[in-house]
């Protein structure tokens, strides 16, 4: 600028400056996370789509992580001030750069998640992160990793940083933390699990899922006095589902409620066709899960499926384990008290297992406790059921009536002083079991009369 100066362009020139200045600071500030230095994930995710598209010849594997809190992450805030978990994730992210091999580039992808893309390590160089997954700083925090080796190049990093997260996912039962690969293997699994998840509404549509009957036997006759209900899936493309891989799925995205719906549905049908056929009426039991209970309305819809075709609802006995308590105490013995109230009978399963709790017998409102199979396999092995005496006691000094699972012989049943015992045959179809029925309730051995049951009219 020449003299004479022009106070007008002088203005504009640092106008201009002031503007640039301004807006490098915005950029930035949408680019870069605040707290840890790494990219943020909108950005982070446009960079290594536009580095896959680049490079489409060149190898480069995903690593993402998240922090376990083996307490519950979600109050670290309220435990230790938002400044020091800041400070904790910016320490680890400076560790994570440091530590990784070869990082090209890396983002936080969420609150406690970050992603790093690095060059396609052929070894195994997972060993250096041991110290990281160990050693957070805090007792009860961890470090878990998921690795997506030679990645594709025609998946967004958003895809990407989803299969590691399904490799995380995968050392969810874990005690601590590590490091999880995605390989085929669990990529066949997710393919699996997304095709039942897509086809589970037409499978109830279509009556794919199939009701069997476990029976329960009166330790004294022998002879049926109950039975539990079991699901199983037969899938028109993969044949028999195994419960355990469709439950734990539907536990997972929610959608085993709409499933223990047409269980009880099918349950109570059944009884509507045993009740025609003449046969004898045992109770049966329902399995419930823990999500069924964040729907306050369960036991009217209960009570309504068992009104609409006309079954007693003393004949339906509703099983929970005790983690259906943990999620939501209030609300689950509130739940539980009203379908009491309706003529319902609630049975406590699995108890003996993981870490069951004496004091939920006196909170929750019970009517049977159901003694867990492993208790009676190992009692069997030691010869020794004092163990299994002494819950019973427990039981009927509270009042409930026991079933123990896993009938093996008589002296096993008789040696628990028990009055019935679910059968350790397979399951069967509902007339094949209630033929060899007693005509007893699943009370003590009690003689009665089948009551008749006025057919409703189901769908």
């Amino acid at each position: 600028m020449v003299k004479p100066y022009n106070p007008e362009a002088i203005l504009n020139r640092v106008s201009n400056t002031i503007r640039l200045r301004e807006t490098a600071s915005i950029v930035n500030q949408l680019r870069w996370d605040v707290t840890t230095g790494l990219y943020r994930e909108d950005f982070f995710f446009r960079r290594v789509d536009n580095l896959l598209a680049a490079y489409p010849d060149h190898a480069y594997d995903m690593v993402c992580s998240d922090i376990r809190d083996i307490r519950d992450f979600k109050t670290l805030n309220e435990r230790y001030g938002r400044e020091s978990c800041d400070r904790l994730l910016h320490d680890l992210a400076d560790k994570l750069k440091v530590a990784l091999p070869d990082v090209v580039s890396s983002g936080r992808i969420g609150g406690d998640s970050f992603g790093f893309v690095i060059e396609h390590q052929e070894s195994d160089w997972t060993a250096i992160l041991d110290p990281l997954i160990r050693n957070m700083g805090v007792a009860h925090l961890f470090v878990r990793f998921g690795v997506v080796q030679n990645i594709e190049h025609d998946l967004s990093a958003s895809q990407l940083c989803d299969r590691a997260s399904f490799a995380i996912d995968e050392l969810r039962d874990s005690e601590g933390a590590g490091v999880s690969w995605y390989d085929d293997a669990l990529h066949q699994r997710k393919a699996m699990e997304r095709t039942l998840v897509e086809s589970v509404q037409e499978g109830i549509e279509q009556h794919q899922f199939k009701v069997y009957y476990q029976p329960k036997h009166d330790v004294d006759t022998g002879l049926v006095a109950g039975a539990e209900a079991l699901v199983r899936w037969i899938h028109p493309e993969l044949g028999f589902v195994n419960p355990a891989v469709f439950i734990t799925l539907f536990e997972r995205n929610g959608m085993i409620s709409e499933l223990d719906r047409y269980v009880c549905r099918e349950v109570c049908r059944e009884i509507v066709n045993l009740t025609e056929a003449g046969l004898p009426l045992v109770p049966v039991s329902i399995n419930m899960s823990p999500l069924d209970f964040d729907d306050h309305e369960l036991p009217q819809r209960v009570l309504d499926m068992a009104n609409e075709f006309g079954v007693d609802p003393s004949l339906l006995h509703l099983e929970l384990t005790e983690t259906a308590y943990a999620e939501d105490p209030d609300v689950v013995v509130h739940a539980l008290e009203e379908l009491r109230t309706f003529g319902f009978k609630v049975e406590l399963d699995d108890f003996g297992s993981g870490y069951s709790s004496l004091a939920l017998l006196n909170l929750l409102p019970l009517d049977i406790l159901k003694i867990d199979g492993g208790m009676v396999r190992n009692a069997s092995r030691l010869d020794d059921f004092r163990i299994i005496r002494c819950a019973i006691q427990i039981a009927q000094l509270l009042g409930l009536e026991t079933v123990v699972e896993g009938w093996r012989p008589q002296r096993t049943c008789s040696a628990c002083g028990t009055w019935a015992a679910t059968s350790s045959r397979a399951s069967i179809t509902p007339a094949r079991c209630l033929r060899r029925s007693s005509r007893s309730t699943c009370g003590r051995t009690r003689r009665v009369s089948p009551q008749p049951i006025k057919r409703g009219n189901p769908p």
